[in-house]
């Protein structure tokens, strides 16, 4: 039998994985628990280990995303099997594919369950959501026709029914009640009660790997490349009608393409001024492809922008008492054993206020807003490639000195690569210092940090014009920004909790603990 490397979970996020780099090449023997694939998302890089020993079958190449629970690849026990995994050319063959001269009974025993007929989640409309799994017209191994309603599902606005692509028993992956995203597969159609066994002996599972197969296998036939081919080509902007295949009956298959990205990068270069290409009057001077964590952060921030209510307040904090508060702090530093940062003492002072403001310290999740009994505050760290936010967990239970050398901690390893998926986890408010980038006087807009409710943001300090008592002195003024979901809370509190803040930090003293 094969085991499956699966594409990991990391944190709260469903987004899609980043392969960034496998750690053995196609056919290497792996040992259970050695290092075979690097993974990342937007927040931190992961390691995932084999979970058996044998010989590796790579399915989905490096530099490409890959659904959470897909199939990776298959290490199989055999060179055999990993032969018949390798036949189709290119070792590009998914999970379940099977060649058509080996008997029945050692296809399922080799590469695993047979391939049936997916029973696909639907795009309903323009959204791009996860769409709700409302009823199964059917039971699990019930036979069903083509054309018959199996699925009913919904989105916020429509209700859809799905139907039966093919005649057979039907094997359900994903339970009703549930969301599903878009394109995921809900259930399988086989075309016999064998066939049926043989994909409901694992149990219910998230997501088939035999039906990405199906779905894999149809797209080749259809389009004679192989999908491996079809992305490289895709990147290295091949013209697939000038490739001969070399596969079965002409296939363009990973080979080919290689070939011909050979082919171009022997070609003689362009003199410099050729190559920069005008685009609509401009010269193009470099064009850096939007991947890894930098188009994770974007994919994560515009969905944030999509699915909640923001509203962006701003105004100014008088910090002529915290400057001095800190400024007695960094005298004793020898002493506390940390250098106690602004950052560190707006973790303090705001973990403080959240205790009395639970409907900022919340997240809408669904159709229920949580209130969350744990303060972890999120601290937004910048990196060369996007922005990270690692969590100080409890952060109202903790002293400023514990608060300062676990940011500290926290920002090192961030930049190191070194954070845990724990690390990044569980934030429910975030704050991010623009301040300590420089620049002084400003505002920004800064976006949520879902599923939280609301991001602070705190710019430079910097002394400005104010009245006291009837005259106008300079006073150091911090600016400040916070964007919250309206769905979570309204104006009202938004402006209670700041003016809340801004009272706080006229007397630091009741929020500074240094033991």
């Amino acid at each position: 039998m094969a085991t499956e490397l699966i594409v990991p979970k990391l944190g709260m996020s469903t987004e899609p994985i980043n392969l960034v780099e496998w750690k053995a090449k196609e056919g290497d023997r792996v040992e259970k628990g050695s290092v075979v694939l690097v993974v990342e998302t937007e927040k931190i890089s992961h390691d995932v280990e084999a979970e058996a020993s044998g010989f590796l079958h790579i399915l989905l190449e490096a530099g490409q995303e890959a659904p959470i629970g897909s199939a990776a690849a298959l290490i199989v026990e055999t060179e055999d099997e990993l032969k018949a995994l390798q036949k189709g050319g290119g070792g590009e063959k998914a999970a379940g594919e099977v060649t058509e001269s080996a008997p029945q009974a050692e296809k399922t025993a080799s590469v695993g369950p047979p391939v049936g007929t997916p029973v696909i989640v639907p795009k309903l409309g323009m959204s791009t959501e996860p769409v709700n799994l409302v009823e199964w017209k059917v039971k699990e191994g019930d036979r069903v026709e083509k054309g018959s309603v199996v699925l009913v599902v919904e989105t916020e606005k429509i209700s859809h029914d799905v139907e039966a692509e093919a005649s057979g028993f039907l094997h359900i992956l994903l339970e009703a009640g549930r969301e599903a995203p878009i394109g995921s597969t809900a259930g399988l159609i086989v075309a016999s009660e064998a066939e049926l066994a043989a994909v409901a002996k694992g149990g219910v599972v998230e997501e088939a790997s035999v039906a990405k197969a199906a779905l894999a296998v149809a797209e080749e036939e259809r389009v004679a490349i192989s999908p491996v081919a079809r992305r490289m080509a895709e990147e290295h902007m091949i013209d697939i009608a000038g490739v001969s295949g070399s596969g079965p009956e002409g296939k363009i298959v990973k080979e080919d393409i290689e070939r011909e990205i050979a082919k171009k990068k022997e070609a003689p270069a362009a003199p410099a001024e050729a190559a920069a290409v005008d685009y609509q009057g401009r010269k193009v001077k470099a064009k850096l492809p939007l991947t890894g964590m930098r188009k994770a952060i974007a994919e994560h921030m515009h969905r944030s922008l999509s699915v909640a209510a923001q509203l962006t307040v701003m105004g100014e904090l008088d910090v002529a008492e915290l400057v001095k508060a800190r400024k007695k702090l960094v005298e004793q530093e020898k002493k506390l054993g940390a250098r106690i940062t602004y950052t560190d003492l707006m973790v303090a002072a705001v973990a403080k206020l959240l205790r009395d403001y639970p409907q900022v310290n919340a997240s809408l999740m669904g159709n229920e807003i949580i209130q969350w009994q744990d303060i972890n505050v999120s601290v937004a760290v910048a990196l060369d490639e996007g922005l990270i936010v690692p969590v100080v967990r409890h952060a109202d239970r903790k002293s400023l000195v514990e608060i300062s050398k676990e940011v500290r901690s926290l920002a090192k390893r961030a930049r190191e690569g070194a954070l845990a998926p724990e690390d990044v986890q569980g934030g429910t408010f975030t704050i991010t210092n623009l301040g300590a980038m420089g620049g002084g006087y400003r505002f920004e807009t800064v976006i949520i940090n879902q599923p939280e409710a609301a991001i602070l943001g705190t710019g430079g300090i910097a002394d400005r014009a104010v009245v006291r008592e009837g005259k106008i002195v300079a006073s150091p003024i911090m600016t400040y920004y916070l964007t919250y979901d309206h769905r979570v809370f309204t104006g009202a509190v938004a402006a209670a909790f700041i003016n809340s803040l801004a009272e706080l930090l006229k007397t630091p003293d009741s929020f500074i603990k240094v033991k």
